[in-house]
């Protein structure tokens, strides 16, 4: 497992680091332009990390982004890789091991993400208190923090908080002490079979009570039930957790307007030969009964969001275990 080819060198010790396959390239360079086109300097690295080889378009070059290859060898012989983005989702895992000679902290970050803003820098500079892992619950937790996961229920663990994946803010040095990646893979190899989040689901289960929950304003898990809740929390980064995308969205599943234009224009100027949905889709406008079902959900679970939300008085607030 090594880097076999990069576009440039480390300029920063911190980087954002998105790990993706050639299908997924273009909604990661999305992400991408979007952080390196945040107002003020930065004092970290983007990187784009995949185990093939990708071709950036020349017109995003400028941006700085740096592109690495991964040989992972036998890495993953002994895991399910049967996801959309097959083994790239597993590179997270090693990433550290990868970069640790030049990063000491970095931010993945999935690719079907939205980014509004917020202060990059601000979160590098978080207090993990002396844990290798930040993140954010799953969103079934906000308003049920007890709920239990299937893999914890699986090995017989008590419920315990639960995070969403796409977006961890790692420690490299302490992450490397701690051996999650051999131990990710080494659980996945014999347990694996038990678990249906794979690489997520890895990693919930080593880092159980053992990581530090992050405002969910850096992962605002966005979903068809709540789609309300998200306007109105202001959220740096949507995550657009399911099979439905701006880019993706068979069933007319009410995503806003503003994210498929902003895709729309991205894919169209940058990568032309990729499909995209129509911009317009008032399917769901139509329906009363949607609308019912929404407003009653929202009213139902306002004041559990409300408490999970004060939980985080600023975007930088960190709970630790």
């Amino acid at each position: 497992m090594r880097v076999i080819a990069e576009s440039g060198p480390a300029v920063h010790r911190r980087a954002v680091v998105f790990c993706l396959n050639p299908a997924w390239l273009p909604f990661g360079a999305f992400a991408a332009r979007q952080i390196a086109l945040l107002p003020g300097s930065r004092s970290f690295d983007i990187c784009i990390a995949s185990t093939e080889q990708l071709n950036l378009p020349e017109a995003l070059k400028g941006l700085g982004l740096r592109v690495l290859q991964i040989e992972i060898g036998a890495m993953l012989l002994q895991q399910d890789t049967a996801t959309r983005h097959g083994d790239a989702t597993y590179l997270r895992l090693a990433m550290p091991d990868l970069v640790k000679d030049d990063y000491d902290r970095i931010l993945y970050l999935d690719s079907d993400i939205f980014v509004h803003g917020g202060d990059f820098n601000k979160l590098f500079e978080v207090d993990l208190g002396g844990l290798c892992l930040g993140a954010v619950r799953v969103v079934t937790q906000w308003g049920s923090p007890e709920r239990q996961r299937h893999e914890f229920a699986a090995l017989d663990l008590a419920p315990a908080p639960y995070f969403n994946a796409g977006v961890l803010l790692i420690d490299v040095p302490a992450y490397i002490t701690a051996e999650v990646t051999r131990k990710a893979l080494d659980l996945g190899a014999e347990k694996g079979h038990l678990f249906r989040s794979h690489d997520q689901s890895l990693l919930n289960v080593c880092l159980y009570r053992a990581w530090a929950e992050l405002s969910p304003v850096w992962n605002w898990q966005w979903y068809v039930k709540a789609p309300f809740f998200a306007e109105l929390a202001g959220q740096n980064i949507v995550h657009m957790i399911g099979p439905v995308k701006p880019w993706h969205d068979p069933g007319r599943a009410c995503i806003s307007l503003l994210y498929r234009k902003a895709y729309d224009s991205f894919l169209a100027a940058y990568f032309p030969d990729v499909q995209r949905v129509p911009q317009y889709a008032p399917d769901r406008m139509r329906k009363g009964w949607w609308w019912f079902l929404v407003g009653l959900r929202h009213v139902l679970r306002r004041r559990r969001f409300l408490r999970y939300l004060d939980r985080f008085p600023t975007e930088t607030t960190v709970h630790l275990p």
